[in-house]
């Protein structure tokens, strides 16, 4: 087992107080769109992806929790067929995939249950969505599929994209632009224009993401090595400066360290440029609360893996896609 540093911010995790329903909604969900396999249903007890979503989004309302819950485990199912042992093998059925997602995205008819569940996703779940995020949400959800693909040409040629590269793939290979798009719908807010084109609150998304991407890798490291994949900070860091995995590790870890301190002083920047944008007092709140729901984002990510053990074993690698049929179930392969 690697010895991955403590992470910390400096923000209190909070868990929502719909979180003590949200696990039967989702065991229901998943039985109703069809997706429920037994292994899939182990997975979810051990992942506890109820309670991840009820800790990126605190504030949430119950029914707002409920539909980010079915849409953050549809992407857990999508993206775990794409593991090194299944579909991770082949760029083309990927993209293929891919294909599908965008049709459906676009309205058109979904067939087999992992693109039927999307398709009830976006009709009635994600009607709620005010238009202009909606449509933002839906781009962002292609991006994702859609770079997934990118990952595996990479897999394929058996390279290791430089940290740089890497770092611009896996903001959407871990669908950091949905995550924090969706945060603006737990909080029942649409960001102003102003706010979202200024400098200081690109600069400061980015850095979020780069925070949530080093969580993510560090903490499934061990996971990742025992099953052979190769899509990592760790593993770009060790390649690029050849140096040992623990090195590597420490390096990844000093990333982080100093993305954090980024993120407090970019936070604070934000804050500052609500004057230069000459926001009226809604648009100010709206923005404020906004960067709350960012730091909500960090501890809650850091909490959940106090709380699962997806990534707590380094054994075999255990989907939770149950069957490629969820994708390509009357589709000609």
């Amino acid at each position: 087992m690697i010895d991955v540093p403590v992470l910390r911010v400096p923000f209190p995790a909070r868990i929502n107080p719909h979180s003590t329903t949200l696990g039967a909604r989702l065991r229901h969900w998943l039985q109703r769109s069809g997706l429920a396999t037994p292994e899939l249903n182990r997975q979810f007890e051990r992942a506890r992806f109820d309670l991840l979503v009820a800790s990126l989004y605190p504030a949430a309302g119950a029914e707002e929790l409920r539909t980010l819950a079915e849409l953050v485990a549809w992407m857990f199912v999508y993206d775990d067929h794409f593991d090194v042992h299944r579909l991770g093998g082949s760029p083309a059925n990927a993209a293929r995939a891919a294909d599908q997602v965008s049709a459906v995205l676009a309205g058109a008819p979904a067939s087999g249950p992992l693109l039927t569940a999307l398709s009830d996703l976006r009709r009635n779940r994600l009607s709620a969505v005010p238009a202009p995020l909606r449509q933002r949400l839906l781009g962002h959800l292609d991006d994702y599929c859609r770079s997934l693909v990118r990952e595996l040409e990479f897999r394929a040629a058996n390279r290791i994209p430089a940290p740089g590269a890497y770092f611009d793939l896996r903001m959407n290979t871990f669908a950091w632009p949905v995550l924090a798009d969706l945060a603006e719908f737990a909080d029942g807010i649409v960001l102003p224009a102003a706010v979202r084109d200024s400098p200081e609150f690109a600069a400061l998304l980015s850095t979020s993401g780069h925070l949530m991407i080093v969580i993510q890798d560090l903490r499934s490291l061990d996971r990742e090595l025992a099953n052979g994949e190769s899509h990592n900070v760790v593993l770009s860091l060790r390649e690029e400066r050849r140096c040992s995995l623990p090195e590597a590790v420490e390096l990844a870890h000093r990333i982080f360290v100093e993305r954090l301190g980024e993120f407090l002083s970019r936070r604070d920047a934000v804050l500052v440029a609500f004057d230069r944008l000459a926001l009226d007092d809604r648009a100010r709140r709206a923005a404020a609360s906004y960067v709350v729901g960012l730091e909500h984002l960090l501890s809650g990510h850091l909490a959940w893996y106090a709380r699962t053990d997806r990534y707590g074993r380094a054994g075999a690698l255990e989907s939770l896609g149950g069957t490629d049929d969820l994708i390509f179930e009357g589709m000609d392969r």
